[in-house]
């Protein structure tokens, strides 16, 4: 817990710093240019001046090849891998369901070091084909496909030389060798599901060439909220350090944290109410604008609690489907509850400005047994 906890406020805080950026050259692209001095950004992204067309489109293929060079560190590549949950749920997926992939064309976006298109292959696939926008990860997943005998090297008369080709661009760029697929595969997630934008390009591979029929891995998803208390917050381990008061630090932090969501390991024991699926997903069926979603909810206290409870704020994850639409041999749903085995997605935390009672419902306490919601993604 406490690896994938350091590792999820490192990632938390360069997609902060990455969205910061970001907003920052929007604001001047759509403003002035001139308003924004461009040694404020960095260096690989600094904006064009004149122009507004060119330079929006410039810049914004400047900040899809820094977030497509941010996932070119090993070390995020090694902490999803040995992300156990994660890793399993695809092999599994992919090399458990025997009719889903033997002698079919894969397509795997995103693929990074290419281990879930090295999946598709060691399961039988008759052609794989990995896209990865980061040209120096994309040369390590062909190494890699080399170095397990996967790689193709084209046709030696007729002889095949491997099933795995790996592409380096954009999905919505790129014009495949192949005119469709019929199994598409992706671990597109982020955050609390949709912190991410990957989701968009799967979306986009799917209706740009996947076959009538043809199977979307994991292919649902679900969004679920929970209420907290203080255990799941940093406050309650300042409150007593070695016997000392260090609250202070405790209220600044909670403070701080209003501001914006949390990536953090909660444990199932800081949940206050039973949890709640606030959006289900149909991977096969969505489209991009189903991710902009305004969601009514209400949140009731633990059935048989008696006592009132205090809700610090709200936490949320995600559950994919790999179902039984495809996967039909073996169905594998993969969790990021937190009332399972950590993974590296972590939990993401809302912060109430106060707490908030539920239970109880008695005029003396000023409880009520159940609270109404409204989240906006």
């Amino acid at each position: 817990k406490k690896q994938f906890a350091e590792k999820a406020t490192r990632d938390a805080e360069d997609f902060a710093q990455m969205s910061e950026t970001l907003s920052q050259a929007i604001q001047a692209i759509e403003g002035n240019p001139a308003d924004l001095d461009s040694e404020e950004l960095p260096s690989k992204m600094e904006v064009p001046v004149g122009g507004r067309g060119g330079a929006r489109s410039k810049f914004l293929k400047e900040v899809d090849q820094h977030y497509f060079d941010s996932y070119s560190k090993f070390t995020i590549h090694r902490e999803m891998i040995s992300d156990q949950i994660r890793t399993d749920a695809y092999r599994d997926a992919i090399e458990k369901n025997p009719g889903l992939i033997s002698d079919k064309t894969v397509l795997d976006v995103g693929c990074g070091t290419g281990i879930l298109s090295m999946f598709a292959a060691r399961a039988g696939a008759r052609a794989v084909i990995g896209v990865d926008g980061s040209a120096f990860i994309a040369e390590v997943a062909r190494k890699n496909a080399e170095s397990n005998n996967f790689l193709w090297n084209g046709e030696d008369g007729k002889k095949k030389t491997g099933v795995l080709r790996v592409l380096h661009g954009k999905m919505e760029e790129l014009t495949l060798p192949v005119d469709k697929v019929d199994v598409i595969v992706s671990e597109w997630m982020g955050y609390a599901l949709l912190y991410e934008s990957m989701l968009d390009t799967v979306l986009h591979a799917r209706d740009t060439y996947l076959k009538p029929g043809g199977a979307l891995l994991p292919d649902t998803s679900t969004i679920f909220i929970a209420g907290v208390n203080k255990e799941a917050t940093s406050m309650e381990f300042w409150d007593d350090v070695y016997g000392l008061d260090m609250s202070h630090i405790g209220r600044r932090c909670h403070e701080a944290s209003l501001k914006e969501a949390v990536v953090t390991v909660v444990p199932g024991s800081a949940l206050v109410t039973p949890p709640l699926a606030i959006r289900h997903f149909d991977h096969m069926t969505m489209c991009k604008s189903d991710v902009n979603f305004t969601q009514d909810f209400v949140l009731r206290p633990e059935p048989g609690g008696g006592e009132s409870v205090s809700c610090y704020g709200l936490v949320l994850w995600f559950d994919v489907g790999f179902t039984s639409r495809y996967c039909s041999t073996t169905p594998v749903n993969m969790s990021t509850s937190p009332l399972t085995k950590s993974t590296h997605w972590a939990q993401t935390l809302l912060y109430f400005k106060e707490p908030i009672v539920l239970g109880g419902g008695t005029k003396s306490n000023g409880g009520k047994k159940n609270r109404n919601f409204r989240l906006s993604s």
